[in-house]
């Protein structure tokens, strides 16, 4: 399976979106 700009951005899009989701649950917790 090979890599392309789109698959790099999709990764990288989900990987700020789960970021962006646990800092919220983190504050919200606190």
């Amino acid at each position: 399976m090979t890599t392309t700009p789109f698959n790099a951005l999709l990764s990288t899009q989900i990987g700020n979106e789960f970021a962006a989701s646990q800092q919220y649950i983190a504050v919200a917790t606190w």
